[in-house]
């Protein structure tokens, strides 16, 4: 019987999210491996992100792009009735204009837990950034929060992008360090000030890669580790 993971949709996000999860994962011998709640903020707020910035650059070719991105397929037309219904959903339940992509994550984890509930998701996870998230939990809601993102993206660009502008302003060093200290998985130190359509290009690139040379319906092991290490490549590559 296939595990929860292996249940998931293939494409590109999942690629993405083994990588971070791999990369980010806590192991014990007392325990199952884990993700500290902090560490999916980051996982969860930046698949929603990617999901946004793709969304939007491909939003007039949307059947191919969901399947690409999300594993989703359908009858031609069926990935735009998918996003309209999705993007308008989200836009009705949040009042986006005032939120970035940590505050969208954290509203929406309250939503469905009611003991995450917290009116900033900064002092969110001050609380409770250590609690433990299995990988497969941590997976699934990744996939979540691509979809959302894509959706949005396809039909609120300037929101995703008002979101991102909001989400990457620069950070006082106080306050990054208590980020840090709590869990939530970044560095030591402030990152430099962010371009949206630098960051857009450069995953496109990546993302256009990655159609070309994998197909989203491969969900084996090997496949899954093949576009983490490639994808692993590239990212050190633009980095440079």
């Amino acid at each position: 019987m296939a595990s929860d993971v292996e249940q998931l949709a293939g494409g590109y996000w999942r690629g993405v999210a083994e990588h971070f999860i791999t990369a980010q994962i806590n192991k014990s011998f007392f325990c199952r491996p884990y993700l500290k709640l902090g560490q999916c903020f980051g996982l969860w707020g930046y698949h929603f992100e990617l999901g946004g910035m793709l969304g939007s650059k491909h939003r007039a070719k949307l059947d191919a792009f969901l399947h690409a991105f999300v594993g989703m397929s359908g009858e031609a037309g069926a990935a735009e009735r998918f996003v309209v219904a999705v993007a308008n959903k989200i836009l009705d339940q949040r009042s986006l204009h005032s939120m970035n992509q940590r505050d969208y994550v954290a509203a929406h984890l309250g939503d469905r837990c009611s003991y995450y509930k917290r009116d900033n998701w900064h002092y969110l996870l001050m609380e409770r950034g250590a609690d433990k998230i299995p990988p497969h939990v941590a997976a699934k809601n990744a996939w979540f929060y691509a979809e959302d993102g894509a959706a949005l993206g396809a039909v609120a660009p300037d929101v995703v992008r008002a979101m991102f502008e909001r989400t990457h302003v620069p950070v006082p060093q106080e306050k990054w360090q208590q980020m840090h200290d709590s869990g939530l998985g970044v560095g030591p130190e402030p990152l430099a000030p962010r371009s949206y359509e630098d960051d857009q290009e450069k995953e496109n690139k990546i993302f256009m890669e990655y159609c070309r040379e994998f197909s989203p319906d491969d969900r084996s092991p090997v496949g899954i580790i093949r576009r983490a290490v490639s994808l692993l490549v590239r990212r050190r590559n633009l980095a440079r």
